[in-house]
C-alpha cells in the first residue's frame, strides 16, 4: 500500500517584513540605516520616514492623521503623507485629494491654503456684520 504524503500549498503572501528591507536596500546609503531597518521590532519607530506613523517592521510608510474636522465631526480637510513602494524613493504628500511629490509644490498649495482662509475669515466677518445691519 503507498503511503501518500499531504504537503500544504506554498503560502506567497507578502507579510511585509523582509520584503521591505530587501527592497529597500538599494535606496540606503549607509548600512546602519539597513541594520536598522532590519533590526526594527514590533512596535519601534519607521526607521525609513519619521513621519510614518507605521511601527516594527513595514514596507507601506503612511501618516494619516492630520485632520480637521467641524464641531459635529465633520471632515473638513485632511493631509498625509504615503510611500507605497520604497525603493523608488518617491513619497506623496497629500492635501485633500491632491497628491504632490515634492516640497516646493507642497509649499505653493499651502501658501493659496492660507490666502483662502484670511479672505474666508474676511468673507464672515462682513457676512455676519451684514446680518446684524440688517435686523437693527
Amino acid at each position: 500500500m503507498a503511503h501518500q504524503t499531504h504537503i500544504a500549498p506554498l503560502d506567497l503572501t507578502p507579510t511585509g517584513h523582509i520584503p521591505a528591507a530587501v527592497a529597500l536596500a538599494p535606496a540606503l546609503e549607509r548600512t546602519d540605516q539597513l541594520a536598522e531597518l532590519l533590526a526594527a521590532k514590533p512596535g519601534a519607530a519607521c526607521p525609513v520616514y519619521q513621519d510614518c506613523t507605521e511601527t516594527g517592521p513595514h514596507d507601506h510608510h503612511c501618516n494619516h492623521s492630520l485632520r480637521v474636522r467641524s464641531d459635529d465631526g465633520e471632515m473638513l480637510l485632511d493631509v498625509g503623507m504615503c510611500a507605497e513602494k520604497p525603493a523608488d524613493g518617491r513619497p506623496v504628500v497629500y492635501i485633500r485629494g491632491e497628491d504632490f511629490r515634492d516640497a516646493a509644490s507642497v509649499h505653493a498649495a499651502t501658501a493659496k491654503l492660507r490666502a483662502l482662509l484670511d479672505q474666508v475669515d474676511a468673507m464672515a466677518d462682513r457676512v455676519f456684520a451684514d446680518y446684524q445691519r440688517a435686523r437693527a
